[in-house]
């Protein structure tokens, strides 16, 4: 009898809405708001320099797009793209890599020696405009990972030395 009652109490209880509605989860999507980016610039050439600059960014969720563009005579390249979402973005010349942020309708412009950026893979450069210094403070982040680095190397091999004298 017991049962009885607790299973009426169940069902009655599950009749009355004791489990809740099941709410929707999906949520508008916010609207992605695209711009042009303008990425400008002037290389400081040097006898030998590189004639082709890349820019390298993702999409949403396709693969990398790679741009490329010719350095004129006096230095100076630009790119023209459009983007839906903020982005890291890769500018490679020779051997070194700026990477840059930005975000729909930005516009930077970006100054280096083709010197630096035959050397190095995280080169110095000047840069300006929009969001101009989260792109200084990547630049910083990868030097110092580049300098702890060599450091721990340093170290693991100088540590190797001394264990391979005793």
């Amino acid at each position: 009898m017991a049962k009885l009652v607790v299973v009426f109490a169940l069902v009655f209880w599950l009749l009355s809405g004791g489990i809740a509605q099941p709410t929707c989860l999906v949520q508008t999507l916010p609207k992605l708001n695209t711009g042009k980016v303008i990425i400008s610039g002037q290389v400081h050439l040097a006898t030998g320099s590189p004639k082709v600059i890349s820019l390298i960014y993702s999409h949403l969720a396709a693969s990398q797009t790679r741009l490329s563009a010719i350095v004129d005579s006096a230095g100076q390249f630009q790119f023209e793209f459009d983007i839906a979402q903020a982005h890291e973005i890769s500018l490679r010349y020779d051997k070194g890599t700026a990477h840059l942020f930005v975000q729909p309708a930005d516009s930077l412009f970006i100054k280096f020696r083709a010197a630096d950026f035959g050397q190095t893979r995280y080169p110095p450069f000047r840069i300006w405009g929009n969001h101009a210094d989260i792109s200084q403070d990547i630049l910083a982040y990868h030097q110092y990972n580049t300098l702890a680095s060599g450091l721990a190397t340093a170290h693991w091999r100088f540590f190797q030395a001394v264990i391979g004298t005793v």
